[in-house]
């Protein structure tokens, strides 16, 4: 049998078509192989996620608590009779800084003369100074711990409207500048009328700048 040209065109055609889908097909595949994606080969690790670097720890040391005002809670508070003349009395209100760190008292502390009830019977008023000390200005006094500082007291002996006699006070309610509590101490003297406080100062006279 004899192939006529036509013929052999169309196999060779046929064949060429067939070769030509073998070969796309393999280059896709390969296309969208792992390693083709990846660009790796088959034993390629994934990439690692870096290490965060680690802190140092610090040396430095904490900070030493903040300076602010004397509470009733670091002070050690106490009174003692200080100097008279004619009909004027002193007593002398101390405050020592029993904590271990500085703080501050600033102007004048509250005083409160007690009858032999507990009753609050005169407020005292507030002057720089008196007869018997006091201060000339009413500033900050700095306590470093373990440090003092004082307030004087002044009363009469005798009723300052009368001039009569007239009954000691049994105690005084004192608290500290800037302060909302208060200690109970003993009245050590005679006075009974005309109550003033004058500023707190550094050391333990009750007079000072």
């Amino acid at each position: 049998m004899t192939r006529t040209p036509s013929a052999a065109r169309a196999r060779a055609s046929a064949f060429a078509a067939v070769t030509g889908l073998s070969v796309a097909l393999l280059v896709a595949a390969t296309a969208c192989s792992p390693s083709a994606r990846s660009g790796g080969g088959l034993g390629a690790a994934p990439p690692s996620s870096p290490t965060p670097a680690s802190t140092p720890p610090s040396d430095k040391a904490a900070p030493p608590p903040a300076e602010t005002d004397c509470p009733l809670s670091q002070l050690a508070v106490s009174d003692q009779k200080g100097s008279a003349g004619s009909t004027h009395r002193s007593v002398i209100l101390i405050f020592r800084n029993t904590s271990a760190v500085t703080c501050h008292l600033t102007g004048y502390p509250g005083v409160a003369a007690l009858n032999s009830t507990d009753q609050q019977i005169a407020q005292a008023t507030r002057t720089l100074h008196g007869h018997l000390g006091g201060a000339t200005s009413a500033g900050t006094v700095t306590l470093a711990a373990g440090a003092s500082a004082s307030a004087t007291v002044e009363a009469l002996a005798i009723d300052a409207t009368t001039g009569n006699g007239c009954a000691a006070y049994a105690g005084i309610l004192v608290t500290p500048p800037n302060e909302t509590h208060s200690i109970k101490l003993a009245w050590p003297g005679d006075g009974c009328s005309a109550l003033e406080i004058h500023p707190v100062v550094l050391g333990t006279t009750g007079s000072g700048a």
